[in-house]
């Protein structure tokens, strides 16, 4: 059940993971891939069919403005497939922060490798924006499954 990793994955954010932020004025945020209006194509890219023991790579893109710039992502291998977290890193951290009006796309790169055959569900972990969002979004996920023969 992964419902316990969206805690920790939002706690993780807030505090510090893997590479530090540059910047003290830098926070790590989860990285956008869903802006609330079915806009999720060409965020994900992954084969459905790979071998027993053969590394894959898989492609995500997050979304940002001109104060943001791409930041870590982390795995979790389970039993059944995989987590992935995304986060970005912004300098506007504060309302007062203007930032140019751009929208940028940042790509974020895993190597993952299962070991048994079967489906493996892979579970891309962000947020969420748009207009019903609050200011800085929700958890949003998405799902890849993978045949592994």
């Amino acid at each position: 059940m992964l419902l316990p990793i969206s805690l920790l994955f939002f706690l993780t954010a807030a505090s510090e993971l893997g590479t530090h932020p540059p910047d003290p004025q830098q926070a790590l945020v989860p990285g956008i891939i869903d802006f609330g209006t079915n806009e999720k194509r060409d965020v994900l890219s992954a084969p459905t069919r790979v071998g027993v023991g053969e590394d894959f790579e898989m492609k995500i893109t997050t979304f940002g403005g001109g104060c943001d710039s791409e930041g870590d992502t982390s795995v979790v291998i389970l039993a059944t497939g995989a987590a992935v977290m995304v986060y970005d890193l912004t300098v506007a951290t504060h309302p007062r922060v203007i930032c140019p009006a751009v929208v940028k796309r940042m790509p974020h790169t895993v190597t993952l490798r299962f070991e048994k055959p079967g489906e493996a569900l892979i579970q891309i972990w962000g947020r969420r924006v748009g207009p019903e969002a609050p200011l800085f979004g929700v958890p949003a996920v998405l799902e890849h499954r993978v045949t592994i023969k």
